[in-house]
């Protein structure tokens, strides 16, 4: 027997992937649709989807992709097919939000004469950086931490922050400032305010019965955290009284109470006087304070 030695020869046919590119924005400032679009040099069928195995797709070349949340990366993935040979390629893309996430809140009070630093919350997405131009009217802005400014205000204002990041987004946010105040109208007061040793004199402060008030020196009031305490000093006395606001801000009145010890070295009777209406003591009459009531007799 002989052994027969035979070949089989056939021919394979070795087909280019198809290229896969594509184009559109890959940047957002907003929750908002981008238009993709997928091209290719052979292929002919464009599948989109979301997720990567492609279990749901949507087909055609261009595609509008949905941009997610601030901070949030989405990614698409394009599959491409020729269909004439079968050969496939994937692709995919990230889409990206880079809105401007910066609250200045919605109002901040501080004291007249008072700065204040601001403290905007913020949130930073990866490789974001921020730029801030603060403005107001009727305030002094320091800008030496760009993010958190220490304002000065000489009344009620608002504080407006352009913020612009290093993708292109821009984002503007306002604040209300309010800067209390103590009016200047408000007084202290000692009625009356020149008393002899021994006697008393009311004290008081005009101004809102929100206020807390503290008086000093407190030895010779009879209380010294109302609005209205009553004096009884031994010498002349200058009292203050701290105003105090329910927001925490202080301000400071005086009043003084002045205490005559001798009552009689402030008396004085002339022995003479000369009735002859030249306008020089014309009249005799006591003269001295505190005196409510004279007994003046003519004897012979």
């Amino acid at each position: 027997r002989y052994a027969r030695k035979s070949t089989l020869c056939r021919a394979l046919t070795v087909n280019e992937l198809p290229s896969v590119a594509i184009e559109g924005d890959t940047v957002a400032c907003a929750v908002e649709a981008l238009e993709l679009e997928a091209n290719s040099n052979s292929g002919d069928l464009f599948e989109w989807s979301e997720m990567p195995d492609f279990s749901q797709v949507v087909t055609g070349a261009v595609f509008e992709a949905m941009v997610g949340q601030p901070g949030e990366e989405r990614e698409y993935f394009v599959r491409v097919t020729d269909t004439e040979t079968g050969c496939v390629a994937e692709s995919s893309i990230a889409l990206n939000n880079f809105a401007v996430r910066v609250s200045l809140g919605e109002t901040e009070r501080t004291c007249a004469g008072e700065a204040i630093r601001l403290l905007p919350q913020i949130s930073l997405s990866s490789g974001e950086v921020l730029d801030f131009d603060w403005s107001a009217v009727n305030a002094t802005i320091d800008t030496s931490i760009p993010e958190e400014p220490l304002v000065l205000a000489d009344s009620s204002t608002m504080i407006i922050a352009t913020i612009e990041n290093n993708f292109g987004c821009s984002f503007k946010d306002s604040i209300d400032l309010t800067v209390v105040e103590i009016d200047a109208a408000i007084q202290a007061t000692a009625l009356p305010d020149t008393i002899l040793q021994g006697q008393s004199s009311q004290l008081n402060v005009t101004g809102n019965q929100e206020y807390q008030y503290i008086w000093s020196p407190s030895t010779t009031l009879s209380e010294d955290d109302i609005q209205d305490p009553i004096a009884t000093p031994m010498e002349t006395t200058p009292y203050s009284v701290d105003i105090i606001t329910p927001e925490g801000c202080t301000d400071t009145r005086s009043v003084q109470v002045v205490v005559i010890a001798d009552c009689a070295n402030n008396l004085f009777f002339p022995n003479a006087f000369t009735p002859n209406n030249d306008g020089r003591n014309d009249v005799l009459f006591l003269r001295g304070a505190f005196v409510d009531e004279v007994y003046f007799a003519i004897y012979n």
